[in-house]
Parts: structure tokens; C-alpha cells; sequence
């Protein structure tokens, strides 16, 4: 293919894209009606900086005519050539959507290469890692979209949670080169060595097709979905460009909240996908309702605002032929939005505030599966929304970061549920605290291993106080033991009509310079889902003994977002209206957000300002720079401020 291409941006330099993808089965006919005019005008009006489009979907079958593996079978045109054409000629990176290690067509007519279930039972969708699919298939298909496509990279999905046990003899045989008894099951005492094993397999899994593929393709971009993000927790320690995932299409709004701030502080270019249609659905879902223009405003906001990139996804239609020429103008003034936020949100990085603190080596030992979720994530999450509903700038510290990050920079630093907590790690908390931090430990389970007494946890339900009123938690909790040195801050009661009660649910004490708090209960672990104005003064009453002082603080709304990011000189404080119905599953689309205001932004006296704007509407703010205004807030404003 000869193709007249303008210089694209690499995926580092770029800020926004659009994904489609469609997943072909037999019966998708591909390139049908190919539309190149409509998507010459998609590309003219959105200008977007990249696209990924679908090149393999979960079934297995290439959506163009590949030389290597299987093309879905109907197929009138080569819809992958009009897309390179078209953006080549525009400078538009693109990229393959191309699924891994799930691929249904290869597992069932390759089922030696397909992973065998605990059962003796071949699996009929995901392929082993320890077979010949890589060399056979995955990677011959990257290099000819690479060398005979010309595209620019590819983001390859059905990965990281595409990884299951695998008792293949292929298995058996790596196994056995590491370990003298048979692969164990899910619950028996040696799983969790297995599953480790599997883990450091998929990491080789991902270095390998890249390797492979750089040699020939060097410049050629590459992600494995999730990897280094909350699926994947941990250092990035993989030969990938860049970090990008998809969030929920329903819930997608808290998604975009959580999700980031797995990603913020991994020191990789980094971008999360928005569904461009809510389906509350897998993907064969064809119920699909294209969200709105607010929708997508907010949806992006709450990714710029952390610093990364943002794209978009909709399925292709016509087998990749066209997209929804209707929704073009929408999806332009969408394009618009976030250029406009670009330069104050590309390139950031979160200004320590409020740490969430992610124990990676408990996740892991807990972890029943190979990656994805755990009681540790399922705490952190809650504690994230937590600090954000409490007007707090909340980012995430993993175990790593202990040694990345300048933890004195931090306010305060909140761990909740782990079952173990290495000593390393605990050693490097507590000299944070010592030297004049702030530790908040959410979980009975967690304080004991940092000293407290409690007895053993059971889930009972109790209706804490924040000194007003109660509100219900049905919560592992556990009876905290006082101390000469220890104060109660928080109460509970066994009943709403602060009868039999109260009881201490969180206890204080200095430690060195600084000061820790102790929760008798899992408050994250039940947050996310119980989150009351009680819940929330009970969090925030315990955050404002270890943090007094945060370097900004937004009052006038229960419904801000405050986070904090830098960039060389400047500070920049994103203040996000969290409002709307983007949690009610009922409600699909929406376009209207009610504004809230007015706010009013302090900052603190320990920071020097040498000028304020108020961003992207460029307005110099001329009156206290300790104290700024903001009349209304639509979705998403910036404060920038020049230290």
C-alpha cells in the first residue's frame, strides 16, 4: 500500500481519540458500503489526534483480508485501507483495535493452543500463553498491520482479564520447571504461587508479541488493556507505550473517578476510554442509546482533570464502512470541549493531597483470581470516592510509589482493608507519620497490624455518628481497645435511635510529630454503595484531625469535585460538577447538568500566587488570589494558578 501520509502524533503527544469497533462474527459483513466520504468529514469535523478502529474482535475473525489467521468471511471491502488513507492524508494516528489473548475462532479450531479448564474440559474462547498463539497468530496479524497497513500501533484487548488457570500440558510442562507438585485449584493452599505464576507469564506474554513486533516495526505503538491499571496493579514493568482502558458504559462517570487514579502517578502517557452509548450491556449488546453532548463533557472532564488523555468509543457500522453521520456536529462540539481544556490538563500530575493508599502485596495475596478485582480494591475505591466526596484532592499511592513519590508532601495518607501489610511497608506509614504525617487506617483488620487493639471482626450492622445523626453500615467491624494514649473520634450506635450506644468506632493518638486515626470498621469496603451525608462528616471529621490544613479547599456545593495538578510553575485546580443522573441506571442519555455555584476556592497562605486565571475562558482574576469565586459551574473549570 502506497500511501502520502502528513506526520502524526505519537501517542505521548496526543490528547484525544476516537475508538470503533465492531467485532465481526460470521454473519458482519465487512467494508459493506465503504463510506469514505462520510468519514472524511467524521475526521475533518472532530479532528481528532488518533482512531482506533477494529482489526480482530473477540471472535476471532479479522475485519480486514489477512494473510495470517482467519478474515470473517463476508467481506466486500477493505474498510482498514479506507480508514489509513483517510487519516494518513490528515496526520491522524491510527491504531488497531485487535483482540489478544480472547479469540474464539482460534480456540475452537486450534483447541491445542486454548487454555484446559480445572475440568479437563477445553476452553472454547481464551487461548493459553503457553502455547504456539503468539508466534502463529497474534503477532503475525500485529506485524502485517504494522508493514502492510502502515498503521501506527494497536491496542490489544481481550487481555489481562482474559487470563484464566490453565491446566494444558503446556501449563503442566512450564509449571514443572518451577514447582515439584501438580497446578493447584482455586481455594487449595498453593493457588495463589499458581496464580502469581500466571501473572509473571502474562507480563512475558505482552514483552514478547512487543519484542517480537519492535523488531520489525519499531516506531509501531502498543497497549495491552489495563495493564499497570487497576486490573493490573503495580509498577509499569512492561515494554508498553502507553496505558489506556475502557470504562463502564453504564456507571461510567464514577468509573472515570476510580479508574485514573490507578493510572495518574504510573509516569506513562496514559488516556481512558468513554462508551459513546450507554447499553448497561456486554458486548454483544445491540441496544445501544449514543450518549449525549453533556454527557460526554462530563465523562472527559473527569479524565483531563487527572491529567490523561481521553478518547471516546462507538461501534463501526457497515462492517467499519461508516459511522453515525447525525451524531458528527455533536461529536465535533465535543472535540472542541476538550481541546479547550487541553492545555491545562496535558502533561499534569496530581499535587499530593489526600493519598488513598493501594496495598499491592495484599491485593495480590488476596486476589481469588488471576487480576482484576479484591477486598483491597473493593476498599480503596470506596475510600477514594470518600475523600472526593469529602472536598478533598484525592489521588492513589500503590506500594511502589513508597519509594517514587515524596510522601511529606502528602496531608495525610489512607489505608483501608489488607490482610497483609508487608513490615516494609508498614515501616515507611509509620516514619511518614513520625515525621509529621497523617495516617487514617480504615479497616479493624488493618489497625491491628499497626498496633491497636481490636478483637475479631464480623459483619454486624452498626449506625455510626457524626455527632447529629446516624446512619446504617452493615460492615465488618470489631471492638477497638483504649489506650492511655488513645482518644475516641467517631461513635457508633446498635440501633437509629441512639439507644444502645455509644461505642467507639474510630480512636486518635499522636504518633511523633504526627497523628494516626483508627477505624473499628471496613468504612470503604461499604461506602461506594452507603454513601450518606453521615457517612461522609464521619469520614471528613476523621480527615480533618490528620489534615487540618489542605493546600485548597472549595465550600458552596456537595457536588464539586476538587483535584490538583501541576505542571513546572503552575498549579492547576480543576473544580468538577459531579451532578446529574449519570448514576441512575434507569436514565441512559442526558443532556442537561444543573449548574452549582456560587463556590468559593481557598488557598492556602503557605502558597504564594504570582497570578490567577480562570481557564478556558482566559479571565485574569484581579481580586484576592487567596480567595477566588467562581460564580457557576457548569461541567468543568480550571484554575490556574502561577507559583
Amino acid at each position: 500500500m502506497t500511501i502520502v501520509a502528513k506526520l502524526a502524533k505519537r501517542r505521548n503527544e496526543s490528547f484525544f481519540g476516537l475508538h470503533f469497533d465492531f467485532h465481526p462474527d460470521a454473519s458482519i459483513v465487512v467494508g459493506d458500503n465503504l463510506r469514505y466520504d462520510v468519514i472524511a468529514k467524521l475526521l475533518d469535523e472532530v479532528k481528532p489526534d488518533y482512531v482506533q478502529i477494529d482489526t480482530k474482535g473477540h471472535p476471532g475473525l479479522a475485519s480486514y483480508p489477512t494473510k495470517v489467521g482467519q478474515p470473517a468471511p463476508l467481506m466486500r471491502g477493505d474498510q482498514i485501507k479506507m480508514w489509513r488513507e483517510l487519516t494518513a492524508e490528515r496526520g491522524i494516528a491510527l491504531y488497531g483495535h485487535h483482540s489478544g489473548l480472547y479469540d474464539i475462532y482460534q480456540a475452537t479450531h486450534h483447541p491445542e493452543w486454548a487454555i484446559v479448564n480445572n475440568d479437563g474440559t477445553v476452553d472454547t474462547s481464551f487461548m493459553s500463553m503457553f502455547g504456539e498463539y503468539d508466534d502463529k497468530v497474534l503477532i503475525p496479524q500485529l506485524k502485517e498491520l504494522a508493514l502492510d497497513y502502515k498503521l501506527d500501533g494497536a491496542w490489544v484487548d481481550g487481555e489481562c482479564w482474559g487470563v484464566r488457570s490453565d491446566y494444558s500440558v503446556m501449563a503442566q510442562e512450564a509449571w514443572a520447571k518451577v514447582s515439584n507438585i501438580p497446578i493447584p485449584k482455586a481455594g487449595e493452599p498453593d493457588y495463589p504461587v499458581y496464580a502469581q505464576f500466571l501473572r509473571d507469564k502474562f507480563k512475558e506474554h505482552v514483552n514478547h508479541y512487543i519484542t517480537e513486533l519492535k523488531k520489525v516495526a519499531p516506531d509501531f505503538q502498543v497497549t495491552s488493556n489495563w495493564m499497570s491499571a487497576s486490573p493490573v496493579p503495580g509498577k509499569v514493568d512492561t515494554k508498553i507505550d502507553f496505558i489506556s482502558g475502557d470504562y463502564d458504559s453504564g456507571n461510567s462517570l464514577n468509573s472515570a473517578r476510580i479508574q485514573g487514579r490507578f493510572i495518574a502517578n504510573q509516569n506513562t502517557p496514559w488516556d481512558l476510554m468513554a462508551w459513546g452509548h450507554n447499553c448497561r450491556c456486554d458486548w454483544h449488546e445491540t441496544n445501544r442509546s449514543t450518549k449525549e453532548y453533556a454527557q460526554h463533557c462530563q465523562e472527559a472532564s473527569f479524565v483531563m482533570a487527572q491529567g490523561g488523555g481521553f478518547q471516546f468509543y462507538n461501534w463501526q457500522y457497515g462492517g467499519g464502512s461508516t459511522v453515525q453521520e447525525w451524531a458528527i456536529p455533536m461529536w465535533a462540539k465535543v472535540g472542541e470541549y476538550v481541546r479547550e481544556r487541553e492545555p491545562f490538563c496535558k502533561g499534569t500530575k496530581p499535587m499530593p493531597q489526600m493519598g488513598i493508599f493501594f496495598c499491592t502485596e495484599s491485593h495480590y495475596y488476596e486476589n481469588d483470581g488471576i487480576h482484576g478485582g479484591s477486598p483491597v480494591r473493593k476498599s480503596v475505591t470506596g475510600l477514594i470516592h470518600a475523600g472526593l466526596d469529602c472536598g478533598y484532592a484525592t489521588d492513589l499511592i500503590e506500594t511502589h510509589n513508597l519509594d517514587d513519590r515524596d510522601l511529606s508532601e502528602y496531608g495525610t495518607i489512607v489505608i483501608g482493608h489488607a490482610a497483609w501489610v508487608a513490615n516494609e511497608t508498614r515501616e515507611k506509614l509509620l516514619k511518614y507519620v513520625e515525621n509529621g504525617g497523617g495516617l487514617i487506617i480504615a479497616s479493624p483488620v488493618t489497625a491491628k497490624q499497626f498496633g491497636f487493639g481490636t478483637s475479631d471482626a464480623q459483619k454486624k450492622l452498626i449506625h455510626i455518628s457524626d455527632g447529629q445523626v446516624v446512619a446504617p453500615l452493615e460492615v465488618s467491624s470489631a471492638d477497638l481497645a483504649m489506650g492511655k494514649d488513645t482518644t475516641v473520634c467517631g461513635t457508633y450506635y446498635l440501633d437509629n435511635f441512639m439507644e444502645n450506644g455509644p461505642y467507639a468506632a474510630a480512636v486518635t493518638k499522636k504518633y511523633g510529630k504526627g497523628n494516626i486515626v483508627a477505624m473499628g470498621l471496613d468504612f470503604g469496603a461499604v461506602y461506594t454503595n452507603n454513601r450518606t451525608t453521615c457517612a461522609k462528616n464521619f469520614f471528613k471529621q476523621a480527615a480533618a484531625i490528620t489534615f487540618p490544613n489542605p493546600a485548597v479547599k472549595v465550600e458552596g456545593s456537595d457536588f464539586v469535585e476538587l483535584n490538583i495538578t501541576r505542571r513546572d510553575n503552575m498549579m492547576f485546580i480543576h473544580l468538577l460538577n459531579y451532578g446529574g443522573p449519570h448514576e441512575v441506571p434507569s436514565i441512559r442519555t442526558f443532556n442537561e447538568i444543573p449548574k452549582i455555584g456560587p463556590l468559593t476556592v481557598t488557598i492556602s497562605d503557605a502558597i504564594s500566587p504570582k497570578s490567577v486565571t480562570i481557564e478556558p475562558e482566559h479571565k485574569a482574576w484581579t481580586g484576592d488570589a487567596h480567595k477566588i469565586v467562581i460564580d457557576s459551574l457548569e461541567i468543568h473549570t480550571v484554575i490556574a494558578v502561577e507559583l
